[in-house]
């Protein structure tokens, strides 16, 4: 019985120089009904218009710390592992920089590649979702320590990534 219509299950592959060998992940189908779900039929159905983007995100998201905080963390999950429409893209681009507590500054990504983060403070962490200036193309990730913690000190890197590649193939574990 297919799960979602004509989704499929995806793979990810990571370049892991701590795990040599590793960096394989198999994303499962997505579950119909679910907010987050990330396959490009879903994403399709979503708003265009900035502020209906964000209505929509406000909606959509929860559990969590406050809903600006979990409508961030939605931003994230459908910008991470996805293609997604241009016009979609540059929606969410939008509405997630009019989030109450998001900053918007340049900002570098694992690949040396600038764009634009849009970044929101969390228990001392600023979490920051780097795109592309002029595609609004999701690049990557970054975390930055804005307070000492711990053996968390103010300004340390504390994550960071970079998508180099996605691609739409037949089969699981084909490249193009």
């Amino acid at each position: 019985m297919e799960i979602c219509g004509r989704c499929r299950s995806g793979l990810v592959r990571e370049k892991l120089p701590y795990l040599p060998g590793k960096g394989e992940t198999k994303l499962e189908r997505d579950t119909p009904g679910v907010a987050s779900n990330t396959n490009y039929r879903h994403l399709q159905t979503l708003p265009t218009d900035p502020a209906k983007m964000l209505d929509w995100l406000h909606k959509a998201s929860s559990g969590g710390k406050s809903e600006d905080q979990n409508t961030f963390v939605l931003v994230g999950t459908l910008s991470h592992e996805t293609l997604m429409p241009p016009k979609v893209a540059a929606a969410l681009y939008r509405a997630t920089a009019k989030i109450p507590g998001v900053v918007v500054h340049d900002a570098v990504d694992a690949a040396g590649r600038h764009g634009i983060a849009i970044g929101r403070e969390d228990a001392g962490v600023m979490e920051q979702l780097i795109f592309d200036k002029k595609t609004k193309t999701f690049l990557g990730e970054r975390e930055v320590a804005v307070r000492d913690a711990g053996q968390m000190k103010k300004g340390d890197l504390l994550g960071m990534s970079a998508v180099m590649h996605r691609m739409v193939v037949d089969g699981l574990g084909q490249r193009p």
